[in-house]
């Protein structure tokens, strides 16, 4: 990996364990919070990069389980918002509600269902592109916006959990994919944004 500068991100990365309060809001074992592996799927957050040109995240979904796992592609609208981030803390302070950073809508002139296989015992890393917002209001495609970049030449801490999530409902044409929602733990990130 080529490391730039005064440009890496991710210092620590701190486990919010059983021991440990859930942030506010979070009930820890309801049923509508995500596990981290389900039915051998598991997502991960590998890193954390924040590069002033090319900010992003690296995301690793293993297949632990003994068969392949599809996935829709990223490339189509079924795969498109599959991936997203939940921030509970930022800089000590609990959101009221969790801040979420996902990829801004797109309108789908040409769709081609398409599938990523993970083999059994393999993973894949998914580069989650982020928004940097100083692009003059222009929303650029296939990134993720509303990420709560600290200034330039700062240091900040946020409490954020991957997500990776798919219904039944995107059925096509009776080709098994995986199903689910799955989320990393909660982990408390130290963020640094160096100078261009």
């Amino acid at each position: 990996m080529r490391i730039v500068p005064l440009c890496l991100l991710v210092l620590l990365g701190l486990s919010v364990g059983a021991a440990q309060a859930a942030p506010a809001g979070i009930s820890v074992g309801a049923p509508d919070i995500p596990i981290a592996e389900k039915d051998g799927l598991k997502v991960s957050i590998g890193s954390i990069e924040l590069r002033p040109n090319d900010p992003h995240i690296n995301v690793v979904l293993q297949n632990t389980s003994a068969k392949p796992i599809n996935l829709f592609s990223e490339g189509n609208s079924w795969g498109y918002n599959n991936l997203t981030f939940e921030i509970t803390k930022v800089d000590g302070k609990v959101l009221d509600k969790p801040l979420i950073v996902a990829r801004d809508y797109v309108p789908w002139r040409a769709n081609m269902l398409s599938y990523q296989v993970i083999d059994p015992g393999e993973a894949i890393v998914r580069e989650v592109r982020l928004q940097v917002p100083e692009t003059n209001g222009v929303i650029r495609r296939n990134f993720y916006g509303n990420f709560p970049f600290p200034s330039q030449g700062t240091q900040s801490q946020i409490t954020m959990r991957a997500v990776f999530g798919n219904d039944d409902s995107n059925s096509y044409k009776g080709k098994k994919h995986w199903t689910g929602r799955i989320a990393s733990p909660f982990k408390s990130y130290n963020i640094f944004l160096g100078a261009n």
